[in-house]
C-alpha cells in the first residue's frame, strides 16, 4: 500500500517528502532487503526463505508450544544488541 502511494506521488505534480516507491517496496520485503544490504557491503544477518513448517520444542511430549507457520516467512540469526530506527532527510540524519 505504501509503495503504491509513493508511486502515485511520483506521477503527480506533488513533491513527496520520503522514499520513492522502489525504496518503499524494497524495504517492505525483508528477504530482498537483506540481500540488497549484503551486496552493498552493509553488515546484516543473512535471511533465508522459510517454507511452511511446524515449529515445536526439541524436548517434551504432546503438542504444547507447537505452531504451524503457513505463511511467507524468513529466518535470520539472532544478533544481540539494541534495536534502533534511523530517519534521514536529504541524506542527513534527523
Amino acid at each position: 500500500i505504501l509503495a503504491s502511494i509513493a508511486y502515485w506521488f511520483e506521477g503527480s505534480r506533488c513533491k513527496l517528502l520520503g522514499p520513492n516507491g522502489d525504496a518503499v517496496r524494497l524495504t517492505a520485503d525483508k528477504l530482498a532487503l537483506s540481500s540488497h544490504l549484503q551486496r552493498a557491503g552493509v553488515p546484516t544477518p543473512e535471511a533465508r526463505a522459510f517454507p511452511p513448517s511446524v515449529v515445536k520444542p526439541r524436548f517434551g511430549c504432546g503438542c504444547q508450544e507447537t505452531f504451524i507457520l503457513d505463511g511467507d516467512f524468513i529466518v535470520q540469526s539472532h544478533v544481540i544488541g539494541q534495536a534502533v530506527s534511523v530517519a534521514f532527510i536529504n541524506g542527513m540524519p534527523l
